[in-house]
């Protein structure tokens, strides 16, 4: 391929791949401030294994990371034994997964602060509260859902890369309540079967099945040894 047939990607949105590992170092980043806060991004989940990561290099006092991404630099640098403690007073942001390379999802309780203005608030499985923002062509749906779990997919505003600002729902869906998933859990739990104890021959003869053939007899001694 000569050089000038190769494709030019610098212009496309970076991919999931891209903003993980741009989130990942941002978050080293804050770890190694001197005002730490969690980028967005970085909820339970993510806590999680960004400590199970801190754990695995305990053994280093310093740990550097220098990424170039498409012209972008990121670098940090982390005293792992410092940040394992700094991790564990920091709060998780809330969790808002991308549905699209350019929408994401956030789920809670909705309620109302202005359905004039369009400004909703909902409040996340981790007691986070966020402004949501209802553009007028869903606000009649929006209101019709006020004080139940919803799932709403948007675009988060951001002020830097640290702080949620607002949410801006372009759809608003119900979303299942989470009480009531745990209410139903039991039946997904395991549960023995109590077979009863065969008492004599007459009750063997009763599980017994009449009439089968010889090759329904060697299909189904075939299909145990399978």
């Amino acid at each position: 391929m000569e050089a000038e047939d190769a494709l030019d990607f610098g212009n496309l949105p970076l991919d999931l791949g891209d903003r993980a590992l741009i989130m990942f170092l941002e978050g080293m980043s804050a770890l190694g401030s001197a005002n730490p806060e969690l980028p967005v991004g970085y909820d339970a989940a993510a806590v999680n294994d960004l400590q199970v990561w801190l754990r695995s290099v305990r053994g280093y006092k310093t740990v550097e990371l220098d990424s170039d991404i498409r012209g972008r630099r990121v670098r940090a640098s982390i005293e792992p034994a410092k940040a394992r403690r700094t991790v564990r007073e920091l709060q998780p942001q809330p969790s808002m997964p991308y549905v699209s390379p350019t929408e994401q999802a956030l789920e809670g309780s909705l309620y109302a602060l202005n359905m004039h203005t369009g400004t909703y608030s909902i409040k996340d499985d981790s007691q986070h509260t966020i402004r949501l923002k209802v553009p007028p062509d869903i606000r009649e749906e929006a209101a019709q859902l006020i004080n139940q779990r919803v799932r709403a997919i948007g675009t988060p505003e951001l002020y830097g890369s640290r702080r949620l600002v607002a949410f801006m729902a372009y759809r608003l869906i119900p979303a299942p309540d989470l009480a009531v998933l745990h209410q139903q859990g039991g039946f997904f739990e395991r549960h023995d079967l109590a077979v009863a104890a065969v008492a004599d021959d007459r009750t063997l003869n009763e599980w017994a099945i009449e009439d089968l053939s010889a090759e329904e007899v060697d299909g189904f001694l075939s299909a145990l040894r399978s």
